[in-house]
């Protein structure tokens, strides 16, 4: 991901790019609705190098693979089965594989991996839902990539509608303007009901 590429320090940077060890910390905001509840347990899924383990050292890091990963496992249908409601709290940056289609379903999904009581953030990059997404559902909702302001709205209304407390919600969904943002476009933090 970007971030890795930013903050990585196997990664050999050329003369376009400083060779300082860097990394957003733009996550660190929405963390701190996490570790306000004291959890102790925290699962990052996709969490890379698992760089947000040096600063907050109660989390359990799950990816496919690497050096720096506390559990090698992929987040599917299995995973969810496995762990849920067995963590105080979850995040995930960067999220791809979702859809406009399909992002209340995995919000949920995701949900179910925290207890009741227990807080998720999740941070998905505009560009790939932008991509991926059908147009027959663009056209079935008098909606168009190109015209952000009333998708983003309608994404909006898509997530407070999950059953969800939302204890923060940002999105912008013009990647044309931003490109992609590795944080994530769309922001969720969610409190699962108790």
């Amino acid at each position: 991901t970007p971030r890795e590429i930013l903050g990585n320090p196997n990664i050999q940077f050329n003369r376009y790019r400083p060779s300082k060890k860097r990394f957003s910390i733009t996550p660190f905001y929405y963390l701190k609705f996490l570790e306000e509840i004291n959890p102790e347990s925290i699962a990052d899924v996709g969490c890379g190098w698992n760089i947000f383990k040096k600063y907050i050292p109660n989390i359990t890091g799950f990816d496919v693979m690497g050096s720096n990963v506390d559990v090698i496992e992929k987040y599917d249908h299995d995973f969810i089965v496995k762990y849920t409601q067995k963590f105080d709290a979850a995040f995930a940056i960067n999220i791809q594989a979702v859809t406009w289609e399909t992002i209340g379903k995995f919000i949920i999904d995701f949900s179910k991996i925290i207890k009741p009581g227990g807080r998720g953030y999740l941070g998905i990059p505009a560009m790939f839902p932008l991509l991926l997404t059908s147009s027959d559902w663009y056209s079935s909702r008098g909606l168009s990539p190109y015209n952000p302001k009333p998708l983003s709205e309608h994404i909006d209304s898509i997530i407070t509608d999950l059953g969800l407390n939302i204890l923060s919600l940002e999105s912008r969904v013009d990647f044309f303007q931003d490109m992609l943002s590795h944080d994530g476009d769309i922001r969720v933090v969610f409190e699962v009901p108790k």
